[in-house]
C-alpha cells in the first residue's frame, strides 16, 4: 500500500469532473461524438449522476480529443467552435431572449478581433437577431458546437417552457452549422416525453438526438485503470477495492482516495472500521441520488439483491435470531429472478457498475449492498406502494417482510464482518 512518502497526493478525484490530461478511455464514446459532431448530428450524453458525463464533455471541448476520429483533419477541426453552458448555474429570471444573448457574447469574446460579431453586444434580442446571428456564423465559416450541460435543468426551468424557443433550436440543429450536444441523467426518450407534458405539444422535439449512453467500466477496465493510477499497489489489494467499490468510476475514485491515506503500518480494526465507516457515510449521497433517477425496473431488481444477498451470506455467522434466518431462507428467489421487469433492472444495475454477474446469476459490491441494508426498510416499503399496479401473484412474491424491523440488526452484522475480511485483505498486502 503507498503513502505519502510514496506520492505527495493522491491520484484519485472524486467529487469533480475531470479534466482532459486525467481522463482515463472512453475511447469509444469519444469516437461516436466526434462522428456525430463531423456528420452535423446533435448528441444526447446520458448516463445516471456521476458516471463521467461533464467529464466527457470536457474532454470533447479539449479539440486534442479529435485524434480519436482518424478521418478528421487539423483544418476542419479549426472550424469548431464549442461554447458550454452549465445550465444548473442559470438564475431563475434567465430567459430565452437572455439565452441568445450570452451565445452572441460568447461568440463575440471569442472572435473579439472579427467585424462580424462586434456589434452584436448593441443589436436587439428577437426573431431577427437569432437569424443573423447563424448567418453571420455562416459566413465567417463557422460550425457552432453548443454544449448543454445538465439538460433537464434547462429543461424544467420556468422561463424555458416555451415551444417556440425548443422548436428553433430543433429547426437550427436540422437545418444551420450548428450541433447542440447536451448531457441527460435519464434517456432521449423520457426527455422526449417530459418535453411533451411540459410545452402541451404532441409533436416530437428531441428526437433529432443520437443518444450516446455511458456505462461503467467492466472489472478488467477497472483493474486496468488501478495499474495505472497505483502501479505499486499488489492485484490483490486492487481487486479488494473493486470488491469494494464496484466498477462505477466515481466509487472507485472514492474508495481509493481514501484508502491512500490510510498508513499502512499499526493498521487494527479500529482503523479500518472507521474507514469503513466514512466510505459508508460519503457514498449515502451518491447512491441516494442514483435511486432517485432509477427507473421501476431497477428498483425492483436492487430489492431483489437485497434479499438475494441477504440468502448468499453464511446467516450462521451473522448472529441473527433463528426467525430471521428462517424468514430470509424462505424468499423464493427464483421467482423473482423470473420477472421480466427484475431482469431488465439487473442489467441496469450491472451496466452502472453496482452489481456483477457470474455464472449466469447477479451480486453486488459490497458499497452497494451496504447502502441496500442500510436503507432496507424504506426500500421495502417504497417497492410495496410500486407493487400497487402489479398482479396479485406478484405483489404475493414480493410481499415477504423479512426487513421490517430488523434493518439496523443485518447492517450491523453484515459491517462487522466486512471489516473483519478488509483487515485480512490488507495485513495481507
Amino acid at each position: 500500500m503507498e503513502n505519502k512518502k510514496n506520492l505527495k497526493r493522491s491520484p484519485f478525484i472524486y467529487g469533480r469532473p475531470l479534466k482532459p490530461h486525467e481522463f482515463f478511455d472512453r475511447d469509444q464514446n469519444i469516437r461516436e461524438v466526434w462522428d456525430g459532431i463531423i456528420k452535423g448530428m446533435s448528441i444526447a450524453i446520458s448516463g445516471k449522476p456521476k458516471i463521467g458525463k461533464t467529464s466527457l464533455i470536457n474532454k470533447i471541448k479539449d479539440k486534442d480529443s479529435f485524434k480519436s476520429a482518424k478521418e478528421l483533419k487539423d483544418e476542419q477541426v479549426s472550424s469548431f467552435v464549442f461554447l458550454y453552458i452549465d445550465t444548473s448555474t442559470l438564475k431563475p429570471n434567465f430567459t430565452p431572449n437572455d439565452f441568445w444573448k450570452s451565445i452572441g457574447l460568447k461568440l463575440q469574446k471569442t472572435f473579439y478581433n472579427n467585424e462580424a460579431f462586434k456589434n452584436l453586444n448593441s443589436l436587439k434580442v428577437n426573431q431577427e437577431y437569432v437569424h443573423d446571428l447563424f448567418d453571420r456564423i455562416e459566413e465567417f465559416k463557422i460550425r457552432l458546437v453548443l454544449i448543454l450541460d445538465e439538460f433537464e435543468v434547462l429543461l424544467n426551468h420556468p422561463h424555458f417552457r416555451d415551444y417556440s424557443f425548443w422548436a428553433q433550436i430543433r429547426s437550427l440543429a436540422t437545418t444551420r452549422s450548428f450541433v447542440v450536444i447536451i448531457s441527460i441523467s435519464s434517456h432521449v426518450k423520457e426527455i422526449e416525453d417530459k418535453g411533451r407534458e411540459l410545452l402541451d405539444r404532441g409533436s416530437p422535439l428531441f428526437n433529432y438526438f443520437k443518444e450516446i449512453r455511458l456505462k461503467a467500466f467492466d472489472e478488467k477496465l477497472a483493474l486496468k485503470f488501478l495499474n495505472i493510477v497505483t502501479p505499486s499497489w499488489p492485484d490483490d489489494y486492487k481487486k479488494t477495492i473493486i470488491n469494494l467499490a464496484g466498477t462505477h468510476p466515481a466509487l472507485i475514485q472514492l474508495v481509493g482516495d481514501k484508502l491512500f491515506h490510510i498508513n499502512p503500518k499499526g493498521l487494527n480494526r479500529e482503523i479500518v472500521n472507521n474507514f469503513l465507516s466514512e466510505l459508508q457515510t460519503m457514498s449515502n449521497n451518491f447512491f441516494s441520488e442514483i435511486w432517485e433517477f432509477s427507473k421501476i425496473s431497477e428498483k425492483y431488481a436492487a430489492y431483489v439483491i437485497l434479499v438475494k444477498g441477504l440468502r448468499n451470506m453464511n446467516l450462521n455467522n451473522l448472529h441473527l435470531n433463528n426467525f430471521l434466518k428462517s424468514a430470509i431462507r424462505n424468499i423464493d428467489i427464483p421467482t423473482l429472478l423470473s420477472y421480466a421487469i427484475v431482469q431488465e433492472g439487473l442489467q441496469s444495475l450491472k451496466n452502472l457498475g453496482l452489481i456483477y454477474e457470474e455464472s449466469n446469476d447477479f451480486f453486488p459490491y459490497n458499497l452497494f449492498l451496504f447502502w441496500l441494508l442500510q436503507n432496507s426498510e424504506s426500500i421495502q416499503e417504497e417497492i410495496y406502494g410500486l407493487l400497487n399496479s402489479q398482479s396479485e401473484k406478484m405483489r404475493n412474491n414480493f410481499h415477504a417482510n423479512v426487513l421490517k424491523g430488523f434493518g439496523n440488526t443485518i447492517f450491523n452484522a453484515f459491517f462487522n464482518n466486512i471489516v473483519t475480511i478488509l483487515l485480512k485483505a490488507f495485513l495481507k498486502t
